[in-house]
């Protein structure tokens, strides 16, 4: 019964579809702007570049022209953003939204994870969705540790648009270390969607030491849907919320994560740039986010926390959104609350707690005014 405890994970990733329709959650005020006229301008510091414009299209061509400049023919109509880096501007040609089936992991509901390629010759793995991580991290083939076993590994010498950043990361990730070092590559496929294409590539994490609790994961890596946090991934790198932001115009900077169990049959699935209406039923409620110095996670308010009917006072408690994570962590004293509402509960010397099977819960959380 203890399934149905887990409800708790669900419910609150189910919201996640809700957070990014307004522009704050999801577009860091300070990283674009929108332009909206289209001009005709030439780069004179670069000999033979020149810029082209249409009433529909607009193309800045700067840097190396062999590689970038080409006379394609004008898309459908685009929407210019401006950057606050030295390369200005990036053409985005606006996506359709994509529907991504994931896997349930062992038929656990532990872990959900999809297919990607990676790179210009689309390396493929399976990767685990995480909404409390903002990073894309990949085994590569220089990865002994026992975690990297059984892994697809990518191999940077057949991608051909592979570029390393001679710069390291280092993680605790769900209790174990990671290391590695850092690198770009044109793009990662998801079913269609392709990200990294309209930001000058994919910034991305290439592991050599994974956790050995990793080893037997039916994933290979992981794909981080959190925004970016600059304590943890390397400032000003644009990770794949960035991208989203530069692929889709508004109300379309959004994803959305529908969980399933297993003990249902219900599917899971990931959709990119939208929202599937067939996967609810009702109306969404929009909740805001709660952010901190530096810190930039799915993170709201939680208003209330009731058991069979019985309201445990907890308000303005801050939860944060992870699909990574199955277990529902708690703070001590409100867990203790918690299973004091639920006869023959135990706790475990490791702080867990293990309730009868025959137990009958029902459990409600009230974010943003709704049970």
């Amino acid at each position: 019964m203890s399934s149905k405890f887990l409800t708790f994970l669900t419910i609150l990733v189910l919201f996640l579809s809700a957070l990014g329709s307004s522009a704050n959650p999801l577009k860091r005020q300070d990283s674009c702007s929108t332009i909206t006229a289209a001009f005709t301008t030439t780069d004179t510091s670069t000999p033979g570049c020149t810029a082209i414009a249409t009433p529909t299209f607009t193309a800045i061509y700067c840097g190396n022209c062999g590689s970038s400049g080409s006379s394609a023919a004008a898309p459908a109509p685009a929407q210019l953003l401006k950057r606050q880096d030295s390369r200005s501007f990036a053409v985005t040609n606006i996506k359709r939204s994509t529907n991504v089936s994931l896997a349930d992991e062992f038929s656990n509901d532990d872990a959900y994870f999809c297919e990607i390629t990676l790179g210009k010759n689309e390396q493929k793995f399976n990767v685990m969705i995480d909404t409390g991580f903002g990073d894309v991290l990949i085994p590569t083939i220089n990865c002994t540790s026992a975690g990297c076993e059984n892994k697809a590994k990518y191999n940077p010498i057949n991608d051909t648009s592979f570029k390393p950043k001679n710069k390291s990361f280092g993680y605790d990730y769900l209790g174990g270390n990671v290391f590695g070092i850092r690198g770009i590559t044109t793009s990662m496929n998801i079913s269609g969607y392709i990200s990294g294409i309209n930001n000058f590539g994919l910034h991305f994490g290439l592991i050599s030491v994974f956790p050995k609790s990793f080893e037997f994961d039916e994933f290979d890596g992981i794909i981080g849907l959190a925004p970016e946090d600059d304590d943890l991934i390397t400032p000003h790198e644009d990770n794949f919320i960035d991208n989203l932001e530069e692929d889709f115009d508004p109300p379309n900077q959004i994803f959305s994560l529908k969980i399933g169990r297993h003990a249902d049959q219900t599917e899971s699935e990931l959709t990119i740039g939208g929202i599937d209406p067939s996967k609810y039923t009702g109306e969404l409620v929009y909740t805001g986010i709660a952010i901190f110095a530096g810190q930039y996670y799915w993170t709201i308010f939680i208003d209330g926390f009731t058991i069979n009917n019985k309201s445990l006072s907890f308000q303005r408690r801050i939860g944060r959104i992870v699909s990574g994570l199955s277990p529902i962590i708690v703070p001590f004293d409100d867990v203790h609350k918690i299973y004091q509402q639920i006869p023959n509960a135990i706790e475990n010397n490791n702080g867990m707690f293990r309730i009868p099977c025959e137990s009958e819960l029902k459990v409600k959380i009230n974010i943003g005014g709704v049970d």
